[in-house]
C-alpha cells in the first residue's frame, strides 16, 4: 500500500516538475525570441531544443 502511495507522489511531483520547467522556460524563450525576429518556428524550435 506505502508503495502504490510513493508512486502516486512520484508521478504527482513529476507531472508538477514538467509543469513548473515548462512554465519557467516558456517566458524565457519568448523573451529571447522577442529580442530576435519574432517567428513561431523558432520558438517551437527553442522549446524542443529545451526539452532534449
Amino acid at each position: 500500500m506505502s508503495f502504490e502511495i510513493n508512486k502516486k507522489d512520484l508521478t504527482k511531483n513529476g507531472i508538477f516538475l514538467i509543469l513548473s520547467f515548462v512554465s519557467l522556460t516558456l517566458p524565457i524563450t519568448i523573451i529571447l525570441n522577442s529580442n530576435n525576429t519574432p517567428n513561431n518556428p523558432s520558438l517551437l524550435s527553442l522549446l524542443f531544443w529545451d526539452i532534449q
